[in-house]
């Protein structure tokens, strides 16, 4: 977990009720949202934190670890070097088991935080060519509740926003096929875009839930 105090919808990977079993969480308190979701390499000494945190987490009887931002995708194979336990730092790792499911030509709208960091190529060569991006407006309420770390979210405002966030995706390439949430705060509104759009929504929660028991770690290597 990022060190963050912002609300944890139920949905949100910060929220111990998303989930059907048992949930540890380890804070880095070094990782705040400015910190992570950046262009700029992450620093030496937080990086070394996640990775003490995922040992510990291991050592605490975790069967599966996630993280509560997808721009984590950069420590993916670090991360998984540290632990025997599978590790799932995004949802941005399922793109080739998405692949397998939908084709190489499906398009898929990537929800994102912050759709101009994660178009810049220390990101967006995690992805391929036929990933469109929405990322969240910078002065709505939503962001700015991240961003600033605040301790109040209008989750109805919060809510809209994610829609046309889509929906200007569905705008933009007519053609896509489905969504794939990197940001885990968008995550308590993808039942709402399944109903509103009549397409599969994948992200972390349900990756983590359904983490096969013959788990191949070379599967998650990006």
């Amino acid at each position: 977990m990022l060190n963050t105090r912002f609300p944890r919808l139920l949905g949100d990977i910060g929220n111990p009720d998303t989930f059907d079993g048992h949930v540890i969480y380890e804070t880095v308190e070094l990782a705040t949202v400015p910190e992570v979701v950046s262009t700029a390499p992450l620093d030496c000494a937080l990086k070394a934190e996640f990775r003490r945190a995922a040992r510990k987490l291991e050592k605490r009887g975790a069967t599966v670890i996630g993280t509560s931002c997808g721009f984590l995708i950069s420590m993916q194979d670090d991360l998984q070097s540290e632990v025997e336990i599978p590790v799932l730092t995004s949802a941005i790792v399922l793109i080739p088991e998405i692949r397998q499911r939908f084709g190489p030509n499906a398009i898929v709208g990537v929800l994102t935080f912050d759709a101009n960091v994660l178009a810049e190529p220390c990101y967006r060569n995690y992805l391929d060519s036929n990933c469109v991006l929405g990322g969240l407006p910078r002065n709505g309420e939503l962001y700015e509740c991240i961003r600033g770390d605040l301790r109040t979210l209008d989750s109805d405002r919060a809510a809209a926003e994610v829609t046309r966030c889509a929906s200007r995706l569905v705008e933009f390439a007519a053609s896509v096929d489905l969504f794939l949430i990197e940001c885990t705060n968008i995550s308590p509104y993808k039942e709402s875009l399944r109903e509103t759009f009549d397409r599969p929504v994948i992200d972390l929660v349900d990756a983590i839930q359904e983490i096969p028991p013959a788990f191949d770690r070379a599967g998650w290597s990006v």
